[in-house]
């Protein structure tokens, strides 16, 4: 909160500060899908995966890699909305106050 009142108080739009919070999410989960990538290609190369149904391609690796990182960037963006909102209703000097 004293942050998020500072960079306000500095003068920071409400929608600069929702942008602030909802992109430091997104970009934690970037960082957090990079080393899950090398790890699912990994266990596909090693044939660790079922092929039973379906064979394992890179195509089909590929999809599915970008569908849980936008399922999950959606959830991100979900879970953040309330909180940012809260942080950019807050008046600076109230903020700033709690420091």
């Amino acid at each position: 909160r004293g942050e998020l009142g500072l960079r306000m108080a500095v003068g920071s739009t409400r929608h600069e500060v929702h942008r602030l919070v909802t992109g430091e999410g997104l970009l934690i989960l970037t960082l957090v899908a990079i080393p899950a990538l090398l790890l699912c290609f990994n266990l596909a190369y090693l044939d660790f995966l079922s092929t039973d149904v379906m064979p394992v391609t890179v195509f089909r690796l590929a999809l599915v890699s970008l569908l849980t990182w936008a399922i999950l960037a959606a959830t991100i963006m979900l879970a953040v909305w309330y909180p940012a909102r809260k942080a950019a209703r807050l008046e600076p000097a109230e903020a700033l106050h709690y420091e």
